[in-house]
Protein backbone atom coordinates (compact mmCIF):
# COMPACT_ATOMS: atom_id res chain seq x y z
CA UNK A 1 0.00 0.00 0.00
CA UNK A 2 1.08 3.28 -1.16
CA UNK A 3 2.61 5.50 1.68
CA UNK A 4 4.70 9.16 1.93
CA UNK A 5 7.74 9.19 2.54
CA UNK A 6 8.47 13.14 2.04
CA UNK A 7 6.76 16.03 3.19
CA UNK A 8 6.94 17.52 -0.47
CA UNK A 9 4.68 14.63 -1.62
CA UNK A 10 1.46 15.31 1.07
CA UNK A 11 -0.18 17.69 -1.22
CA UNK A 12 -0.10 15.64 -4.27
CA UNK A 13 -0.76 12.59 -2.72
CA UNK A 14 -2.88 13.11 0.48
CA UNK A 15 -4.67 15.95 -0.82
CA UNK A 16 -3.81 17.84 2.61
CA UNK A 17 -1.53 20.50 3.56
CA UNK A 18 1.60 18.69 5.70
CA UNK A 19 1.22 19.83 9.51
CA UNK A 20 3.63 20.21 12.39
CA UNK A 21 3.49 16.36 13.38
CA UNK A 22 4.41 15.01 9.75
CA UNK A 23 7.72 16.06 10.42
CA UNK A 24 8.72 14.30 13.29
CA UNK A 25 6.78 10.77 12.19
CA UNK A 26 8.99 10.83 9.26
CA UNK A 27 12.00 11.33 11.78
CA UNK A 28 10.83 8.73 13.63
CA UNK A 29 10.81 6.37 11.24
CA UNK A 30 7.29 6.29 10.04
CA UNK A 31 5.43 6.31 6.52
CA UNK A 32 2.46 9.02 6.72
CA UNK A 33 -0.57 7.18 5.42
CA UNK A 34 -2.43 8.64 2.82
CA UNK A 35 -6.30 7.74 4.08
CA UNK A 36 -7.40 9.93 6.56
CA UNK A 37 -8.37 7.13 8.60
CA UNK A 38 -5.27 5.43 8.92
CA UNK A 39 -3.01 8.68 9.37
CA UNK A 40 -5.61 9.44 12.52
CA UNK A 41 -5.39 5.95 13.94
CA UNK A 42 -1.50 6.41 13.68
CA UNK A 43 -1.11 9.94 15.54
CA UNK A 44 -3.29 8.24 18.38
CA UNK A 45 -2.02 5.24 18.18
CA UNK A 46 1.82 7.14 18.44
CA UNK A 47 0.86 10.19 20.38
CA UNK A 48 3.67 8.50 23.51
CA UNK A 49 6.39 9.39 21.10
CA UNK A 50 4.76 12.30 19.14
CA UNK A 51 4.07 14.18 22.41
CA UNK A 52 7.81 14.68 23.87
CA UNK A 53 8.92 15.85 19.97
CA UNK A 54 6.17 18.36 20.42
CA UNK A 55 7.86 19.67 23.42
CA UNK A 56 11.35 19.44 22.20
CA UNK A 57 10.14 21.72 18.77
CA UNK A 58 9.37 24.59 21.27
CA UNK A 59 12.60 24.36 22.90
CA UNK A 60 14.59 23.75 19.65
CA UNK A 61 14.97 27.02 17.34
CA UNK A 62 17.38 25.78 14.82
CA UNK A 63 14.67 22.62 14.34
CA UNK A 64 11.90 25.01 14.80
CA UNK A 65 12.72 27.06 11.89
CA UNK A 66 13.89 24.11 9.24
CA UNK A 67 10.36 22.74 9.95
CA UNK A 68 8.58 25.48 9.69
CA UNK A 69 10.30 26.48 6.32
CA UNK A 70 9.26 23.43 5.24
CA UNK A 71 5.69 23.22 5.78
CA UNK A 72 4.95 26.89 4.81
CA UNK A 73 5.83 26.41 1.32
CA UNK A 74 3.63 23.54 0.69
CA UNK A 75 0.88 24.93 3.36
CA UNK A 76 0.80 27.76 0.50
CA UNK A 77 0.73 24.92 -2.40
CA UNK A 78 -2.31 23.91 -0.45
CA UNK A 79 -4.06 27.16 0.02
CA UNK A 80 -3.99 28.13 -3.61
CA UNK A 81 -4.81 25.02 -5.00
CA UNK A 82 -7.96 24.00 -2.97
CA UNK A 83 -9.67 27.62 -2.53
CA UNK A 84 -10.58 30.06 -4.96
CA UNK A 85 -10.08 32.77 -2.18
CA UNK A 86 -6.56 32.33 -1.90
CA UNK A 87 -5.90 32.12 -5.48
CA UNK A 88 -7.24 35.76 -5.42
CA UNK A 89 -5.77 37.04 -2.82
CA UNK A 90 -2.27 36.05 -4.13
CA UNK A 91 -3.07 37.34 -8.02
CA UNK A 92 0.53 38.97 -8.96
CA UNK A 93 2.15 36.88 -6.31
CA UNK A 94 4.94 34.15 -7.72
CA UNK A 95 3.81 31.80 -4.80
CA UNK A 96 6.48 29.07 -6.38
CA UNK A 97 9.02 31.59 -5.14
CA UNK A 98 8.26 31.37 -1.51
CA UNK A 99 10.61 28.71 0.07
CA UNK A 100 10.61 29.56 3.70
CA UNK A 101 8.50 31.54 6.74
CA UNK A 102 10.64 34.98 5.41
CA UNK A 103 8.44 34.84 2.16
CA UNK A 104 5.42 35.34 4.65
CA UNK A 105 6.63 39.22 3.90
CA UNK A 106 5.35 38.97 0.48
CA UNK A 107 1.81 37.88 0.78
CA UNK A 108 -1.26 39.86 1.41
CA UNK A 109 -2.78 40.01 4.67
CA UNK A 110 -6.15 38.09 5.38
CA UNK A 111 -8.22 40.41 7.27
CA UNK A 112 -10.98 39.98 9.41
CA UNK A 113 -13.33 41.26 6.90
CA UNK A 114 -11.79 39.13 4.43
CA UNK A 115 -11.58 36.00 6.25
CA UNK A 116 -15.35 36.31 7.61
CA UNK A 117 -17.14 37.79 4.43
CA UNK A 118 -18.09 36.64 1.10
CA UNK A 119 -21.44 34.67 0.31
CA UNK A 120 -20.31 31.76 1.30
CA UNK A 121 -19.02 32.67 4.93
CA UNK A 122 -18.13 30.28 6.59
CA UNK A 123 -16.62 28.63 3.33
CA UNK A 124 -15.35 31.49 1.80
CA UNK A 125 -11.42 30.92 2.70
CA UNK A 126 -12.10 27.39 3.67
CA UNK A 127 -12.55 23.56 1.76
CA UNK A 128 -15.96 22.76 2.48
CA UNK A 129 -15.95 19.43 1.72
CA UNK A 130 -12.90 19.10 4.59
CA UNK A 131 -15.16 20.74 7.25
CA UNK A 132 -15.89 17.80 9.85
CA UNK A 133 -16.71 20.72 12.45
CA UNK A 134 -18.03 24.15 12.49
CA UNK A 135 -17.21 25.65 16.04
CA UNK A 136 -18.92 29.17 16.47
CA UNK A 137 -17.78 31.80 18.96
CA UNK A 138 -20.06 34.63 20.69
CA UNK A 139 -22.86 31.94 19.01
CA UNK A 140 -24.84 33.54 22.34
CA UNK A 141 -23.64 36.86 22.91
CA UNK A 142 -22.83 38.52 19.14
CA UNK A 143 -22.44 37.91 15.82
CA UNK A 144 -21.19 34.26 15.48
CA UNK A 145 -17.53 33.58 14.09
CA UNK A 146 -17.20 30.26 12.34
CA UNK A 147 -13.79 28.12 13.10
CA UNK A 148 -13.87 24.83 10.87
CA UNK A 149 -12.14 21.80 10.88
CA UNK A 150 -11.44 17.99 9.19
CA UNK A 151 -10.70 15.08 10.66
CA UNK A 152 -6.75 15.28 10.92
CA UNK A 153 -7.17 19.25 11.97
CA UNK A 154 -8.96 18.06 14.94
CA UNK A 155 -6.47 15.32 15.89
CA UNK A 156 -3.34 17.18 15.72
CA UNK A 157 -5.19 20.39 17.47
CA UNK A 158 -5.73 17.73 20.27
CA UNK A 159 -2.34 16.80 20.54
CA UNK A 160 -1.08 20.33 20.67
CA UNK A 161 -3.23 20.89 23.28
CA UNK A 162 -2.52 17.93 25.27
CA UNK A 163 1.03 18.81 24.80
CA UNK A 164 0.58 22.25 26.08
CA UNK A 165 -0.71 21.40 28.99
CA UNK A 166 2.50 18.94 29.84
CA UNK A 167 4.37 21.81 29.76
CA UNK A 168 2.29 23.98 32.30
CA UNK A 169 2.92 20.79 34.64
CA UNK A 170 -0.70 19.51 34.75
CA UNK A 171 0.09 15.73 35.71
CA UNK A 172 -1.67 12.30 33.89
CA UNK A 173 -4.18 11.50 36.31
CA UNK A 174 -5.25 14.88 37.62
CA UNK A 175 -8.77 16.27 37.44
CA UNK A 176 -9.75 19.19 35.23
CA UNK A 177 -12.81 21.00 35.64
CA UNK A 178 -13.91 22.85 32.87
CA UNK A 179 -16.51 25.50 32.86
CA UNK A 180 -17.35 26.75 29.10
CA UNK A 181 -20.45 27.89 26.81
CA UNK A 182 -22.08 24.53 25.46
CA UNK A 183 -21.27 23.31 21.43
CA UNK A 184 -20.95 25.18 19.05
CA UNK A 185 -18.84 26.67 21.33
CA UNK A 186 -15.05 25.48 20.29
CA UNK A 187 -13.73 26.01 24.42
CA UNK A 188 -15.17 23.39 26.06
CA UNK A 189 -14.75 20.76 23.56
CA UNK A 190 -11.50 22.04 22.27
CA UNK A 191 -9.58 21.55 25.90
CA UNK A 192 -11.53 18.37 27.05
CA UNK A 193 -9.91 16.91 23.80
CA UNK A 194 -6.83 17.99 24.64
CA UNK A 195 -6.89 16.72 28.32
CA UNK A 196 -8.35 13.31 27.03
CA UNK A 197 -5.25 12.91 24.51
CA UNK A 198 -2.61 13.96 27.59
CA UNK A 199 -4.27 12.00 30.29
CA UNK A 200 -5.97 14.45 32.18
CA UNK A 201 -9.52 13.51 33.62
CA UNK A 202 -11.66 16.49 32.54
CA UNK A 203 -15.27 16.80 33.70
CA UNK A 204 -16.73 19.60 31.12
CA UNK A 205 -19.70 21.73 32.83
CA UNK A 206 -21.62 23.65 29.90
CA UNK A 207 -22.17 26.91 31.95
CA UNK A 208 -25.32 28.72 30.18
CA UNK A 209 -28.21 28.07 32.56
CA UNK A 210 -26.18 27.33 35.46
CA UNK A 211 -25.76 29.95 38.59
CA UNK A 212 -22.53 31.15 39.98
CA UNK A 213 -23.56 29.56 43.13
CA UNK A 214 -24.29 25.92 40.90
CA UNK A 215 -20.80 26.04 40.02
CA UNK A 216 -19.40 26.59 42.69
CA UNK A 217 -20.88 23.63 44.07
CA UNK A 218 -19.12 22.00 41.02
CA UNK A 219 -15.59 22.81 42.11
CA UNK A 220 -16.99 21.47 45.71
CA UNK A 221 -18.10 18.22 44.31
CA UNK A 222 -15.14 17.44 41.68
CA UNK A 223 -12.26 19.19 43.55
CA UNK A 224 -10.39 19.66 40.73
CA UNK A 225 -6.48 19.83 40.25
CA UNK A 226 -7.21 22.23 37.35
CA UNK A 227 -10.20 24.65 36.82
CA UNK A 228 -10.43 26.07 33.62
CA UNK A 229 -12.77 28.98 32.48
CA UNK A 230 -13.25 32.66 31.36
CA UNK A 231 -11.99 35.73 33.22
CA UNK A 232 -14.53 38.30 32.71
CA UNK A 233 -17.73 36.96 30.97
CA UNK A 234 -19.83 38.89 28.71
CA UNK A 235 -23.23 39.80 30.43
CA UNK A 236 -21.65 38.58 33.87
CA UNK A 237 -21.60 34.85 32.20
CA UNK A 238 -21.80 32.97 35.27
CA UNK A 239 -18.69 30.74 35.02
CA UNK A 240 -16.76 33.80 34.74
CA UNK A 241 -13.76 33.76 37.26
CA UNK A 242 -14.57 37.58 38.35
CA UNK A 243 -18.27 36.27 38.89
CA UNK A 244 -17.48 33.25 40.91
CA UNK A 245 -15.12 35.65 43.09
CA UNK A 246 -17.82 38.30 43.64
CA UNK A 247 -20.50 35.23 44.73
CA UNK A 248 -18.09 33.03 46.67
CA UNK A 249 -19.52 33.91 50.40
CA UNK A 250 -18.50 30.29 51.77
CA UNK A 251 -15.05 31.07 50.41
CA UNK A 252 -15.20 27.71 48.28
CA UNK A 253 -12.50 28.96 45.77
CA UNK A 254 -9.94 29.17 48.64
CA UNK A 255 -10.61 25.95 50.31
CA UNK A 256 -10.47 23.66 46.92
CA UNK A 257 -8.35 25.79 44.76
CA UNK A 258 -5.60 26.27 47.03
CA UNK A 259 -2.29 25.57 45.64
CA UNK A 260 -4.28 24.37 42.88
CA UNK A 261 -4.08 25.43 39.04
CA UNK A 262 -6.25 27.90 37.51
CA UNK A 263 -6.31 28.29 33.28
CA UNK A 264 -7.96 31.43 32.13
CA UNK A 265 -9.47 31.33 28.63
CA UNK A 266 -8.86 34.96 27.49
CA UNK A 267 -6.37 37.50 28.16
CA UNK A 268 -7.85 40.68 30.30
CA UNK A 269 -5.96 43.75 30.80
CA UNK A 270 -6.66 45.50 33.91
CA UNK A 271 -6.70 48.88 34.90
CA UNK A 272 -9.59 50.12 36.64
CA UNK A 273 -9.46 50.25 40.62
CA UNK A 274 -13.11 49.15 40.40
CA UNK A 275 -12.65 46.08 38.49
CA UNK A 276 -11.74 43.24 40.03
CA UNK A 277 -7.92 42.56 40.23
CA UNK A 278 -8.16 38.83 39.50
CA UNK A 279 -4.35 38.10 39.89
CA UNK A 280 -3.84 39.00 43.22
CA UNK A 281 -7.43 38.22 44.34
CA UNK A 282 -6.16 34.32 42.88
CA UNK A 283 -2.36 34.22 43.67
CA UNK A 284 -2.40 36.62 46.89
CA UNK A 285 -5.64 35.89 48.68
CA UNK A 286 -6.85 32.38 47.08
CA UNK A 287 -3.21 30.80 46.98
CA UNK A 288 -3.77 29.56 43.38
CA UNK A 289 -0.23 27.75 42.95
CA UNK A 290 0.07 28.48 39.11
CA UNK A 291 -1.96 30.85 37.01
CA UNK A 292 -2.03 30.46 33.11
CA UNK A 293 -3.79 31.45 30.10
CA UNK A 294 -5.30 30.32 26.73
CA UNK A 295 -4.90 32.15 23.36
CA UNK A 296 -6.71 31.63 20.08
CA UNK A 297 -9.72 29.35 20.27
CA UNK A 298 -7.69 28.30 22.97
CA UNK A 299 -5.09 26.26 20.48
CA UNK A 300 -2.32 27.74 22.43
CA UNK A 301 -2.02 26.99 26.49
CA UNK A 302 0.22 27.82 29.07
CA UNK A 303 2.82 29.53 27.39
CA UNK A 304 2.27 32.57 28.50
CA UNK A 305 5.20 34.05 30.99
CA UNK A 306 8.83 33.09 30.91
CA UNK A 307 8.96 32.50 34.56
CA UNK A 308 6.17 29.69 34.40
CA UNK A 309 4.13 31.18 37.74
CA UNK A 310 1.59 34.08 36.41
CA UNK A 311 -0.55 34.12 33.83
CA UNK A 312 0.83 38.57 33.39
CA UNK A 313 3.70 41.00 34.54
CA UNK A 314 3.40 44.08 36.07
CA UNK A 315 3.83 46.82 33.58
CA UNK A 316 4.16 50.54 33.83
CA UNK A 317 1.35 53.16 33.34
CA UNK A 318 -2.76 52.77 33.46
CA UNK A 319 -2.15 48.84 33.33
CA UNK A 320 -1.18 46.75 36.40
CA UNK A 321 -0.73 44.16 34.57
CA UNK A 322 0.32 43.02 30.95
CA UNK A 323 -0.36 40.14 29.23
CA UNK A 324 2.36 37.79 26.97
CA UNK A 325 1.90 34.57 25.23
CA UNK A 326 4.20 32.53 23.22
CA UNK A 327 3.35 30.87 20.02
CA UNK A 328 2.18 27.22 20.01
CA UNK A 329 4.80 25.04 17.74
CA UNK A 330 2.01 25.31 14.94
CA UNK A 331 1.71 28.54 15.09
CA UNK A 332 3.59 31.19 13.59
CA UNK A 333 3.09 34.82 14.44
CA UNK A 334 4.49 37.69 12.85
CA UNK A 335 4.75 42.03 13.25
CA UNK A 336 2.64 43.88 10.31
CA UNK A 337 3.16 47.42 10.26
CA UNK A 338 0.87 49.75 10.76
CA UNK A 339 0.76 53.83 10.74
CA UNK A 340 -2.16 53.61 13.32
CA UNK A 341 -0.39 51.67 15.90
CA UNK A 342 1.63 53.12 18.79
CA UNK A 343 5.65 53.40 18.63
CA UNK A 344 6.58 49.93 19.51
CA UNK A 345 3.19 48.28 18.85
CA UNK A 346 2.68 45.66 15.62
CA UNK A 347 -0.42 44.44 14.24
CA UNK A 348 -0.44 40.74 14.87
CA UNK A 349 -0.08 38.51 12.11
CA UNK A 350 -1.03 34.63 12.37
CA UNK A 351 -0.26 31.39 10.05
CA UNK A 352 -1.56 28.21 11.55
CA UNK A 353 0.75 25.35 9.61
CA UNK A 354 -1.00 22.55 8.68
CA UNK A 355 -4.55 23.58 8.54
CA UNK A 356 -6.19 21.45 6.35
CA UNK A 357 -10.35 22.45 6.34
CA UNK A 358 -9.36 26.53 7.04
CA UNK A 359 -6.13 27.63 5.51
CA UNK A 360 -5.08 30.46 8.15
CA UNK A 361 -2.46 32.25 6.09
CA UNK A 362 -0.94 35.69 7.58
CA UNK A 363 -4.39 36.30 9.10
CA UNK A 364 -4.80 39.46 10.71
CA UNK A 365 -7.37 39.08 13.55
CA UNK A 366 -7.63 42.68 15.05
CA UNK A 367 -5.15 42.30 17.48
CA UNK A 368 -2.02 44.09 17.78
CA UNK A 369 1.07 43.49 20.99
CA UNK A 370 4.77 44.12 21.28
CA UNK A 371 7.54 41.46 20.19
CA UNK A 372 9.40 41.23 22.42
CA UNK A 373 13.31 38.87 22.50
CA UNK A 374 13.43 36.95 25.47
CA UNK A 375 15.66 33.97 27.44
CA UNK A 376 13.63 31.41 29.18
CA UNK A 377 14.55 28.16 27.29
CA UNK A 378 11.40 28.37 24.93
CA UNK A 379 12.21 28.60 20.83
CA UNK A 380 9.29 30.47 20.48
CA UNK A 381 8.24 33.88 19.96
CA UNK A 382 6.85 35.53 22.69
CA UNK A 383 4.07 38.83 21.62
CA UNK A 384 3.34 41.16 25.00
CA UNK A 385 1.03 44.14 25.34
CA UNK A 386 -1.88 42.22 23.21
CA UNK A 387 -4.57 44.79 22.79
CA UNK A 388 -7.40 46.12 20.21
CA UNK A 389 -7.23 48.56 17.79
CA UNK A 390 -9.78 50.72 18.92
CA UNK A 391 -8.10 51.29 22.48
CA UNK A 392 -5.01 53.59 19.96
CA UNK A 393 -6.11 57.20 20.52
CA UNK A 394 -4.67 60.07 18.47
CA UNK A 395 -2.19 62.70 20.16
CA UNK A 396 -0.37 65.40 18.67
CA UNK A 397 2.58 63.52 19.12
CA UNK A 398 1.29 60.57 17.23
CA UNK A 399 -1.33 57.01 18.50
CA UNK A 400 -0.90 55.96 22.63
CA UNK A 401 -2.60 52.91 23.75
CA UNK A 402 -5.71 54.24 25.76
CA UNK A 403 -7.32 51.37 27.67
CA UNK A 404 -11.51 52.03 28.54
CA UNK A 405 -12.59 52.37 32.09
CA UNK A 406 -13.55 49.02 34.06
CA UNK A 407 -12.49 46.69 30.31
CA UNK A 408 -14.15 43.60 31.58
CA UNK A 409 -13.92 41.29 28.43
CA UNK A 410 -10.67 39.58 26.65
CA UNK A 411 -8.43 41.61 24.70
CA UNK A 412 -8.41 39.03 22.14
CA UNK A 413 -11.15 38.46 19.15
CA UNK A 414 -8.74 35.52 17.32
Amino acid sequence: MEKITEIQDIVELANRPPNIIDPILLELEEEIPIKENEYISLLYRMKPEILPEILDLQRNSTKLKEVRDVLLPENLKYAVKRVPAYRKLYEGINIDSIDSVDGLEELKTLTNELLRGGDKYPYTFAVEEKAVYDFQSMATTGPRKHTVYSGIDWAVRQLISASAFEEIGIKKGEKMLIFAPSYPHIFGPGFSAGAAIAGIHSVWKPVGRKTAQELLEEIKYVRPDVLLTVPHGPKGATGAMDVLVKEDKENVLEQYLYNKTVILGGIPLINDPETINLRDILVDDIGVKNLKNAYGTGEIVGWIDCDRSSYAKKAEGRLKYRSEVHEAPNWIFHPLESKDAPEGFYELGITVLGREAQPIIKFAPGDYAKFEDHECGLATRRITYICRREWFRRTPSGYTVSIPTATGLCVSEV
